[in-house]
């Protein structure tokens, strides 16, 4: 079972890889229907979660279940621990999408979650924080309140 789990995620990854994003999406789909260990099914997530993003932005038809697709997908990726250091790129790309798509709450925990998981502070940390303040901000707005002062 591993062995055909493996074969079908390769091939999958070879139909992103090419930009054949809607060939890749049933394989995916396949793979994460198998026995995975947990760091493959997070990177399966996370490809899945860009494919129906790319899509998103091409099928303007379909875009608002495909940004819900990504949402989903990358959601579900940031809960699996053995995602390491892609776990906080991960919560980023998932925070901003929530945040254009007006999910403050929901962005604001992914952002926290991306400040969380990045031990090494790197520049994903440093971008989850400010995406998190200006969420904080809009939240406030939201609320009818006067902006609040996020301390550095």
């Amino acid at each position: 079972m591993a062995v055909r789990a493996g074969g079908l995620i390769l091939e999958a990854n070879r139909e992103y890889a090419k930009g054949r994003f809607t060939e890749a999406l049933p394989l995916y789909e396949e793979a994460l229907c198998m026995e995975l260990d947990s760091r493959t099914r997070f990177v399966v997530l996370r490809n899945q979660g860009r494919i129906f993003l790319t899509l998103a932005n091409i099928d303007e038809l379909s875009r608002a279940q495909r940004r819900a697709d990504a949402r989903r997908a990358w959601t579900e990726a940031i809960g699996i621990r053995e995602g390491g250091v892609d776990r906080a790129a991960v919560a980023l790309d998932c925070g901003l999408l929530c945040l254009e798509d007006g999910l403050l709450p929901r962005a604001a925990r992914c952002f926290k979650a991306c400040v969380e998981y990045d031990t090494a502070h790197t520049h994903v940390a440093k971008a989850a924080h400010e995406r998190l303040g200006e969420t904080s901000r809009l939240m406030g707005q939201a609320k009818g309140a006067p902006p609040k002062r996020i301390a550095a």
